[in-house]
């Protein structure tokens, strides 16, 4: 099978297994699909299952770590129950940890995939809460001009306020213009206000018919805040907006993570933190590099063989305690940070 077969039986796998609309399939296979991150279940000419590793940048711990999207997890009902999605996500890690991604994400599709997928080491971190408005109507109702500000200024702005979150996927300039381009295929707008050529507020909104969804906004002080939600609700016409933030534990889990490679990533924790001296015993059922002693001290990692009978914590655990901060001082850790990871804008 060649590569535009392959993408074709692919698209159509997406088609049969999820609801996205015809525009959004199009687009997202012109736009964000590449051959090299796509993996598959081939047999006998056909498309079993398939799924898009997308790579992307995040932060932690205020450096940037290497990440990949799981994107498209697909099987086609035929063969459901198989086990077939099971190898295939085994063997996206083992991609994943050839090609240095430090850690994966992705966004379960149904509620009951947070099960599923933690059966491979993924983890809720990202949590979430919508917050709703009721919006005066102004005289403004239903006006669509929006200002003329140069893509690029919205980008440096959205880019920046990226980095405020420690824990945060990062869109570079490729993919933001990619997402300005879904909103608006959508029928939704990216809204902006400023002060002369300063943004100050910054949201993506979309219309149902009934409601205004924001999923990702910033905005620089309270009275900006005001004007932005304002804004939306006028260029849509309707008085109900409902907007997106960031929670703890508190709020609605809606991502996962998975550790990919724990050595790297304690390595760098433990150059950022000379001071902190600690053994950590990790194991991990599917990528066997992981299963180690981990010893920080002195601003280095060392992985050793671990110690029969030691207690150990396996990759979920692991995946929480580095990109949460979740210290359940039960195993001698280093004093890893609170974080409210953040993931927004995917392509799913």
């Amino acid at each position: 099978m060649d590569k535009d077969e392959k993408k074709h039986r692919i698209a159509e796998l997406w088609r049969t297994c999820f609801h996205d609309s015809k525009a959004f399939v199009d687009f997202y296979f012109s736009e964000k699909y590449k051959d090299e991150n796509a993996m598959a279940v081939i047999e006998n000419g056909q498309v079993l299952s398939a799924l898009q590793m997308i790579p992307y940048t995040s932060t932690c711990w205020g450096k940037t770590f290497p990440v990949s999207y799981i994107a498209g997890a697909s099987t086609h009902p035929d063969v459901q129950g198989r086990g077939v999605m099971s190898g295939l996500l085994r063997s996206s890690f083992g991609e994943m940890f050839k090609r240095g991604i430090a850690f994966s994400v992705l966004i379960p599709a149904e509620t009951w995939l947070f099960k599923y997928y933690s059966r491979f080491g993924y983890a809720s971190v990202y949590f979430e809460n919508n917050v709703r408005f009721h919006i005066p109507a102004t005289k403004k109702r239903g006006e669509k001009n929006l200002e003329e500000l140069p893509l690029s200024l919205l980008y440096e702005y959205f880019y920046r306020k990226q980095l405020l979150n420690s824990c945060c996927i990062l869109h570079d300039w490729d993919d933001f213009r990619a997402i300005v381009k879904d909103i608006e295929s959508e029928g939704g707008a990216v809204i902006a206000e400023s002060q002369g050529n300063r943004v100050t507020a910054l949201a993506f909104a979309l219309y149902d018919g009934s409601r205004v969804f924001i999923p990702e906004w910033m905005y620089d002080d309270e009275a900006s805040k005001k004007v932005l939600l304002e804004k939306s609700s006028d260029y849509f016409g309707c008085s109900n907006v409902l907007c997106r933030s960031v929670s703890d534990k508190e709020g609605k889990a809606y991502g996962m993570a998975r550790i990919i490679r724990v050595e790297d990533m304690l390595t760098i924790w433990a150059a950022l933190h000379p001071e902190c001296s600690c053994s950590l015993s990790v194991t991990d059922e599917i990528i066997s590099e992981n299963n180690a002693l981990f010893v920080i001290g002195e601003g280095t990692c060392r992985k050793q063989s671990l110690i029969s009978g030691m207690e150990a914590m396996d990759i979920n655990t692991l995946s929480s305690l580095l990109l949460m901060g979740e210290n359940k001082n039960g195993y001698g850790c280093c004093p890893f940070p609170r974080q409210q990871p953040s993931m927004s804008l995917m392509f799913s």
